[in-house]
Parts: C-alpha cells; sequence; structure tokens
C-alpha cells in the first residue's frame, strides 16, 4: 500500500519532477491512499509556479485535473486529525500539517519515511 505524502507537492514546488512532470506522475499513480488536504498542498505548490511564471496556468490546471483522474483514495476520519496533533507534538513540529500524513500511514500500515522536517 502507498501513501502520498508532501514531498510529492514539493516535488512540484521545486520542479524536481522535470517539466513534463513524468517523475510526479509515476509517483503518483503508484500511490493510492493520501489525506484529503494533499490536492490542496499540491494545487498551491502548482500555483506558485504559476505565479513565478515558471508553468502556464492551463498547464496548470492540466497537471491538477490528471492528479484527480489517478484515483487515489483521500482520507478524512475524525480520529486522524487528534493522531496528528498529538504526533506533532511528540516530535516538535511547528506545524500540524505533515504529521497528518504520518497519522494516515500509521494507521494504513505504511512503511514511513520522511525528511527532518
Amino acid at each position: 500500500m502507498y501513501l502520498v505524502h508532501a514531498p510529492v507537492q514539493e516535488a512540484v514546488e521545486v520542479g524536481e519532477a522535470g517539466a513534463d512532470f513524468g517523475v510526479l506522475t509515476q509517483r503518483l499513480y503508484r500511490a493510492c491512499n493520501s489525506i484529503r488536504l494533499m490536492p490542496f498542498e499540491v494545487t498551491n505548490a502548482l500555483h506558485r509556479r504559476v505565479a513565478r511564471g515558471e508553468l502556464a496556468v492551463d498547464v496548470a490546471a492540466d497537471l491538477m485535473q490528471d492528479l484527480m483522474s489517478l484515483g487515489v483514495v483521500l482520507h478524512a476520519t475524525p480520529e486522524l486529525h487528534s493522531q496528528a496533533l498529538k504526533l506533532a507534538s511528540q516530535l516538535g513540529q511547528g506545524a500540524a500539517y505533515d504529521a497528518h500524513y504520518m497519522a494516515l500511514a500509521k494507521n494504513l500500515g505504511c512503511e514511513w519515511t520522511a525528511d527532518r522536517k
């Protein structure tokens, strides 16, 4: 089971996936679960690239449509938020966004790897 996490959004942000976003699409195609916040994070990252003139708005909109057509299951359960709050506190995170991904990974029994943030 795979989990889409914020680094996918960050890949869009920094352009890591390349101009055609083939790597991003491959990552997301293999992934099947994420939190409901993920499309908002990706939309924001695409918007930032558009605002910096790195990506045309029509291309960004097409990429977002492609993402949403991949069939990623978006999760939002009431207990996910309290689990994320506890995890963020335990890990000393300044924000609880990433902790939502960690809580979902734990709930689904997914292997988790993360950066130091």
